[in-house]
């Protein structure tokens, strides 16, 4: 009669082999990479939005109304504060209405820009609906140059992220 330990390590060796083979099946798997890739691609993203979540939680430039912080912005303005007109846009296009601005002075058409912006016509604007505001620009002339867009900031759920508005579109 065969040693019960001889069983053992026969049947421990198989185990160990099956194991491998399917552990190796399933590496080379090109489907089961897909999917490893997937949840690889899924975890990157929420942590992204996480993080920008988390910068718009801790922004403080803006008004509790639209209205305030498009006053906030015009003051900024006003004063050739550029760096600080920025910061009233959303987070993500911030750098962009930086360059604007700095490109409008530079090439001397800043006093034209704060004439129509502090025109009393354009000093209001409207709900769109509960989270969009917006005031259309108007020159001299009563043609819009303009429209200014101002927002909630919301995460992916709708959910807002802060209470202040930010100026989404210039």
């Amino acid at each position: 009669m065969p040693h019960p330990k001889k069983y053992f390590i026969l049947s421990l060796a198989i185990l160990i082999i099956v194991f491998l083979i399917v552990v190796l099946m399933a590496v080379l798997s090109p489907q089961l990479k897909q999917v490893w890739q997937q949840k690889q691609g899924l975890k990157n993203f929420n942590k992204t939005v996480q993080l920008e979540e988390e910068k718009y939680k801790a922004d403080t430039y803006g008004g509790l109304t639209p209205q305030e912080t498009y006053q906030l912005f015009l003051q900024a303005l006003q004063n050739k504060d550029i760096e600080l007109a920025s910061k009233y846009f959303i987070l993500d296009k911030q750098s962009d209405y930086k360059a604007l601005f700095t490109q409008i002075q530079a090439n001397g058409q800043w006093d034209n820009m704060m004439k129509d912006l502090l025109m009393p016509s354009n000093q209001q604007g409207q709900f769109l609906n509960d989270n969009w505001y917006q005031i259309e620009i108007v020159n001299e002339h009563n043609e819009v140059v303009a429209t200014i867009a101002l927002t909630k900031v919301k995460n992916l759920n709708f959910q807002s992220l802060s209470n202040i508005w930010k100026i989404s579109q210039f």
